[in-house]
């Protein structure tokens, strides 16, 4: 359901691409890129198994500067499950390989309802003198499946009033019967809620994400203001073929760039080229291309960038993969 794995996800892609459709490009010129100014949960997204009341111990080493500098250090992590077999806590300690010091310690709790749907999170980090794990701040979701609404609050830990303090909150809706989803935001100012921005979505037939709408409160005439606008174009519904950004710069609504993506006869993006607008047209930018092996794998990622002296795609940057007869990444 987008509305569920939508609050895990919570806006993490350029251009805010969600659902089925994301296309994680590696390289991106300077768009515009618009993300909530909040705090994003940290909730596991899975289910994690264990043996009731397990505590599963791992070692990893890291080096940094190289051996002159001996600044080796390695981390402790250990696991603990509930009774429902779901992960309770993770900690994670810190050391110095030399001397054996630690040097820091962290921990995440997860608390869970009877759905085995994570409502909060809790961060602590670990008083190195008394060993006592120490609060710091949590994320609350206050989930009501028969409205299709959930309340995300974040809150950090004030020592001096041994208290938990507001910091920041969204509301988002779901409405099944137009395809539409929307989220506002709120900033605590010490005694109340204040507007921050609106985020809305919408949806075509194949749950396929057709438009973003991005709105900032205006505090002197009490109204929100669009800002931004997102449009996604597909063949079928469900296969991404452009995007296109606009956004108001002080004038109004106006393009801003757009992201154009062809596909190989497999259906495998073949390339993606960006381009911005200015004023009278669009400005070619920069594009990037792929090469895949006969089953689907990636073996070469290209980089172009646009030289308008010579009008032509001039290469800049590749990645190339090479994997072993079982399919597995090499090189």
């Amino acid at each position: 359901m987008k509305y569920f794995i939508f609050i895990f996800l919570a806006f993490v892609c350029s251009a805010i691409c969600l659902g089925q459709n994301e296309l994680l490009t590696k390289k991106r010129p300077q768009r515009f890129i618009r993300t909530p100014e909040l705090s994003i949960p940290h909730l596991p997204q899975n289910r994690v198994f264990g043996d009731l009341n397990e505590q599963v111990d791992s070692t990893w080493t890291r080096q940094y500067g190289g051996p002159q500098v001996g600044n080796a250090t390695s981390r402790r992590s250990f696991y603990t499950y509930n009774q429902n077999h779901m992960l309770a806590s993770e900690s994670y300690l810190d050391f110095y390989l030399q001397s054996g010091e630690q040097y820091n310690g962290r921990q995440e709790e997860y608390f869970y309802n009877e759905m085995e749907i994570c409502t909060l999170h809790c961060t602590n980090e670990q008083d190195l003198d008394s060993k006592e794990w120490i609060r710091k701040d949590r994320e609350e979701i206050f989930w009501n499946p028969q409205e299709l609404s959930g309340e995300y609050i974040r809150s950090a830990w004030n020592e001096n009033l041994k208290k938990f303090e507001n910091v920041s909150k969204s509301i988002w809706t779901n409405i099944t019967f137009n395809q539409t989803e929307e989220n506002t935001y709120f900033s605590w100012d010490g005694n109340n809620w204040q507007f921050e921005s609106k985020y809305n979505y919408e949806y075509n037939n194949a749950d396929s994400i057709k438009a973003i709408y991005i709105y900032d409160w205006i505090e002197d005439s009490g109204e929100w203001q669009l800002n931004y606008k997102s449009e996604y174009f597909y063949t079928n519904e469900t296969r991404l073929d452009s995007i296109i950004d606009s956004l108001d710069e002080g004038f109004g609504l106006e393009p801003y760039d757009k992201e154009i993506l062809l596909y190989n006869i497999e259906n495998l993006l073949e390339s993606d080229i960006y381009f911005k607008w200015d004023g009278n047209g669009w400005e070619t930018l920069s594009m990037n291309t792929f090469d895949y092996t006969p089953d689907g794998k990636e073996t070469l990622w290209t980089y172009f960038e646009w030289d308008p002296d010579e009008e032509r795609f001039v290469e800049n940057y590749y990645e190339a993969n090479t994997y072993t007869s079982a399919g597995d990444p090499w090189q």
